[in-house]
């Protein structure tokens, strides 16, 4: 048999290879795609699960931090919106978000999370050139 015709009978038209390969490459566009989407309501989920909290009282900038380890969650802040605040602390297991709206509660403080792991807190505006501190996970 020429080696023409073992071509053919494998592969009967000279597109098949390409096809092969297109297909090759569409399922595992397909299953990363999937895997993003997976990780992604996995991180949600994982957001939405209790912590055990041991905030102790005192100067709320610290409290903040606190719970920004605690949580695992990056906090962002400057340091006009929390300077002469206070917190009574908080003891614990409780989703990061409820957590949180305790700590800031009678502050006049507010927060908004930018994804599952980062969050901003605001308030009064604070003058310009003022440091922002920021408390990253372990």
């Amino acid at each position: 048999m020429a080696e023409s015709s073992v071509y053919s009978m494998l592969y009967p038209t000279a597109i098949r290879p390409a096809r092969m390969l297109g297909a090759l490459l569409l399922s595992t566009l397909v299953l990363a795609g999937g895997t993003i989407v997976i990780s992604q309501a996995a991180s949600a989920q994982e957001s939405a699960q209790s912590v055990e909290f041991s905030i102790p009282a005192g100067p709320l900038s610290q409290a903040l931090m606190v719970w920004g380890r605690q949580a695992g969650v990056q906090i962002s802040y400057l340091d006009a919106v929390t300077s002469g605040k206070s917190t009574s602390g908080l003891t614990g297991n409780l989703r990061p978000e409820q957590a949180l709206a305790r700590l800031l509660s009678g502050s006049g403080l507010h927060y908004s999370f930018s994804d599952p792991r980062s969050v901003v807190i605001s308030g009064r505006s604070a003058s310009a050139g003022m440091t922002v501190r920021m408390a990253v996970r372990n």
